[in-house]
């Protein structure tokens, strides 16, 4: 073979491996699509009818595990997030889906230290865990605070899962719409007055520096994405409010 040739062959090659995967996510959107119930300020997934369609699922993670780090590398920032954050949500749902029943993502039935520590899936070629994928990629790779909003632990207590996968188009407006919708509910998140609190979720406490790094405080996040007046909003940066955080409800966040 001439040398032209192992050039065109090695050119082609390249282009297929970086263009192979589906950047769209089409997959995993048409099945969240079909499982997710969206409510005003949160959502609930049909576990028990998924069960019936999780071959669908298993196509797309297998999608997911068949990328190679070097191809990953070659994506742009957009696409390298979306498919992070694509990817911890369906391997969360799959790992309920392959214990289900279950009241819990912490069930003992599916680790009995943490689910979050446990390696079930690959990805870039090795066993991995959603820490691994939330902590060792996601928060190190990318320096991005609302992706507290897109990550969804298969809880009540976690931001809504949305109805769609992320991908390179619509990536900014998910983030927007995750941290508005998560921050309006005052099941989760509120001001009182009365209290002199800012009271909002567990997830600021675990997450507190990242919210640091990228708004300035807890409290500046807050006042730019709950819905409050003006005064409020003055009240909230104030000294005198002490922030608390509500409790964090690990129950499944399934169908009722």
């Amino acid at each position: 073979m001439s040398f032209t040739w192992k050039c065109l062959v090695f050119f082609l090659s390249f282009q297929f491996s970086v263009f192979a995967f589906d950047q769209t996510h089409a997959e995993f959107d048409s099945f969240l699509s079909d499982y997710v119930k969206v409510h005003e300020f949160h959502s609930e997934f049909d576990y028990k009818s998924a069960l019936k369609d999780k071959s669908k699922l298993e196509k797309y993670t297998k999608s997911l595990s068949e990328v190679q780090k070097n191809d990953f590398d070659n994506w742009n920032e957009k696409q390298k997030l979306s498919f992070l954050i694509n990817a911890y949500n369906a391997f969360t749902i799959k790992l309920i889906l392959d214990n289900y029943p279950v009241d819990s993502i912490k069930d003992s039935k599916i680790s009995f230290f943490s689910p979050f520590k446990k390696s079930f899936f690959k990805l870039f070629g090795k066993e991995r865990s959603l820490g691994d994928v939330e902590h060792e990629m996601i928060r190190a790779w990318f320096k991005e605070a609302r992706i507290h909003f897109a990550i969804v632990c298969a809880s009540i207590g976690c931001p809504a899962i949305q109805n769609k996968a992320f991908s390179e188009s619509n990536l900014e407006s998910m983030l927007e719409k995750g941290a508005n919708t998560f921050m309006s509910d005052k099941s989760r998140n509120r001001y009182s007055k009365k209290d002199q609190e800012l009271q909002i979720s567990k997830i600021f406490d675990w997450f507190e520096d990242d919210f640091k790094r990228d708004f300035g405080s807890v409290k500046a996040f807050a006042i730019k994405y709950m819905p409050l007046n003006d005064e409020e909003k003055q009240a909230v940066l104030s000294s005198s409010t002490d922030v608390e955080y509500t409790d964090y409800n690990w129950k499944l966040n399934k169908v009722k």
